[in-house]
């Protein structure tokens, strides 16, 4: 016959309960560092009029070169260098021209 809800309630433990152990404290940090975020490189060649950067030439590079042309937005260096689709070290509205008609053909 099986005891009842209450007499297992009541009976007290027959062995000793202990706690779990514990690991010692340290000063070691509880979570792995974490590497400093840099952009990887990749074997892909540079994909010229890709202005954003995000690895296709589309109208947000129109965008993007737009904005910058009326000064609206910055251009770091890897962007200007793919903005310059004329090759002059200029980037100005031929570019953009340029850009364009790439994405129109």
């Amino acid at each position: 016959m099986q005891p009842s809800l209450a007499e297992i309630t009541t009976e007290t433990p027959t062995e000793p309960v202990t706690e779990a152990p514990t690991e010692p404290e340290t000063d070691a940090p509880t979570e792995a560092p974490t590497e400093p975020e840099t952009e990887a490189p990749t074997d892909a060649p540079e994909l010229r009029g890709d202005v954003n950067l995000d690895g296709s030439v589309t109208v947000l590079d129109i965008v993007t070169l737009q904005k910058y042309l009326v000064r609206l937005d910055v251009l770091n260096a890897r962007q200007l260098e793919q903005a310059d689709l004329d090759g002059d070290d200029h980037v100005d509205v031929t570019d953009l021209v340029r850009l364009k008609a790439y994405l129109l053909s």
